[in-house]
Parts: structure tokens; C-alpha cells; sequence
């Protein structure tokens, strides 16, 4: 039964894909960008409310799935799985830090105060959920300030860093949050971090020269995954083999190809691979389609407007 995970999964990527088409097609003309923001700024802010008061969480509960034992596993804090979402842990947290190097533009080109104030809300949270989104802000931020030259956002970068660090040591309600970061950090050396071990694991290509090349149709469950890796990429491997790898990528990087002429999309792309190398990101993250397509549309739509101005 837990081979069948995989096509439940795409089941659920599906769905959220039909919603995101639909309300592209409804709403083509609405403002993307506000909307963008406030959807992950909203859903940062029931985080933050569902975690610091957890026994609120039943309210949560219809709209997921997993339960202890995956939390147990993942490693936890009250804020990890405290979204309005069936994902929580790194399929949330991986979410917003692709979200969140949008928003970033997003906030660079309206230069509204407000919305920095909701990106700095975006980031605590995606943090919360998952110490893997500190790197995509990393990423995105070397982006800007580097290839943007704006350093507007490392003075504001550094500003919410250290807004994090101090509210995380002394607001007793961050404590769990502050104690899980601190396992990366300050207890442990990195190398002998919970997170650093399970990347050293990640490794683990076939053997069989059958399973490397088409995989062997199995794909394990949220507790358990087949092969003994959570490498997105090899995963793919076990599930459908290098061909099947090379169809899902191949077919990822055609559909960004309409909007190759904007430099940002290669930092999405860029974010997008490097998560799916640290878990099953692309075509499997149920809101990765809703992400992917609206910055599509939202880049496609400019393409528009440049080619009725020549």
C-alpha cells in the first residue's frame, strides 16, 4: 500500500494544479503580486498563531495529514506543521523559500514598507517549518544584492536576521524553535548535526543496473523511503530510473523556456533544483505547481506587454 504514496501525492499536486489554473483563468487580470504575498503572508501568521497556541491545532487538523510518528521522525517544534496546509516540515518550509525569493522581488519592485513587513513575517515562518528555507533566503539574497546590486536588501537582510535571533531567545513560546535551531548551530558541530547526518546519507544511487536505468516502481512512505534516501533526485531513480529522472527535469525545464529572457528565472530554477536535491520538490511538492505557474504567468504577462509597446 505504500507504493501507492506516489500517485496519491501526484493526486494531491494534481488538484492544487487544477486550482491554480483556475483561478489564473478567473482572475487573470487581478493583481498577482499583492495576492501572491498576502496568500503566504496569511498562512505565516496562522503558523505563528497555531504554534504558539498548539492545543488550538485541531482546528488545523481536517486540512492535513501524518501524525507523531512522522514528527518524531522529522524532528519537531510546535511550528513545523502549524499551516493551513497538508504539508508541513520540508514540504512547507521548502515552499516558502522557493515563495519567498519571489516575494523578495515582489517586495523590491513595489517598495512598499508593508510589505516588507509581510515578507519579514514570510521568512520567520518558513524558518520555523524548516531550516532548509535559510538557505533558499540565502540564495535569493546573494541574488539581489550581488547580481541586483541592491543593498537595500542585505541592510534588511541583516536587520531580520537579527530580529530573528533576538525574538527566538526571549520569547518563551519560540523556546522549542530556538532549541532546534540551536541542534544545527551551537550545541553540535555541523558535521554531527541531525540534519548535516541525514544529508551524508543521502547519497545512495542503485546498484542494479535495471533499477538505475528504470527504476523499480516503489517509492516507500512519509516514514520509510525506498532506497534508504531522501534525495529527490534519487528518488526518482528508485521510482522510474535515470529515463524517468531525465523526463521529469527535461519537462521542468521546457515549460520555464517561454520566460528564459528574465535573469530571475534562473534563480528559480536554480532554488527549485538544489530542492529537489535536499527532497522531492519538483512536480511533487503539492503547492510547487501553484508557485511555478503563477511566476510563469506573472513573467509571460510582462513578455506581453513588452511586445504591444514595440
Amino acid at each position: 500500500a505504500s507504493d501507492l504514496s506516489y500517485l496519491l501525492t501526484m493526486s494531491k499536486t494534481t488538484l492544487i494544479l487544477i486550482s491554480a489554473i483556475s483561478y489564473l483563468f478567473v482572475f487573470y487580470n487581478s493583481d498577482i503580486k499583492n495576492n501572491f504575498i498576502n496568500v503566504f503572508f496569511v498562512n505565516a501568521c496562522i503558523c505563528l498563531f497555531f504554534g504558539t497556541f498548539p492545543e488550538n491545532k485541531k482546528f488545523l487538523t481536517p486540512f492535513q495529514y501524518g501524525g507523531d510518528e512522522v514528527s518524531e521522525l522529522l524532528g519537531s517544534n510546535e511550528y513545523r506543521n502549524a499551516f493551513l496546509s497538508g504539508s508541513g516540515y520540508f514540504g512547507i518550509s521548502s515552499l516558502y523559500g522557493l515563495a519567498f525569493a519571489f516575494c523578495l522581488k515582489l517586495v523590491v519592485d513595489s517598495k512598499r514598507k508593508i510589505d516588507y513587513f509581510k515578507l519579514l513575517i514570510i521568512g520567520i515562518a518558513g524558518l520555523f517549518a524548516g531550516r532548509v528555507a535559510l538557505v533558499c533566503y540565502g540564495i535569493a539574497i546573494l541574488y539581489f544584492v550581488i547580481v541586483k546590486k541592491n543593498l537595500k536588501i542585505l541592510f534588511f537582510s541583516i536587520f531580520s536576521f537579527f530580529i530573528f535571533i533576538f525574538i527566538i531567545n526571549t520569547v518563551p513560546s519560540f523556546e522549542g524553535v530556538k532549541l532546534w535551531f540551536d541542534e544545527m548551530f551551537f550545541n553540535k558541530s555541523i558535521g554531527n548535526s541531525e540534519s548535516f547526518s541525514q544529508f551524508k546519507e543521502t547519497f545512495l544511487i542503485p546498484n542494479n543496473t535495471i533499477t538505475l536505468m528504470f527504476g523499480d516502481a516503489r517509492y516507500g512512505s512519509a516514514t520509510s523511503y525506498y532506497g534508504g534516501s531522501d534525495s529527490g533526485y534519487i528518488r526518482n531513480i528508485f521510482f522510474g530510473g535515470l529515463f524517468y529522472l531525465f523526463i521529469l527535469m527535461s519537462t521542468f525545464l521546457f515549460l520555464v523556456y517561454k520566460v528564459r529572457n528574465f535573469l530571475y528565472i534562473y534563480l528559480f530554477v536554480f532554488i527549485s533544483l538544489f530542492l529537489h536535491f535536499k527532497g522531492v520538490f519538483i512536480f511533487n511538492n503539492p503547492g510547487f505547481f501553484g508557485v511555478f505557474l503563477i511566476v510563469c504567468i506573472y513573467f509571460y504577462k510582462i513578455n506581453q506587454k513588452r511586445v504591444l509597446k514595440k
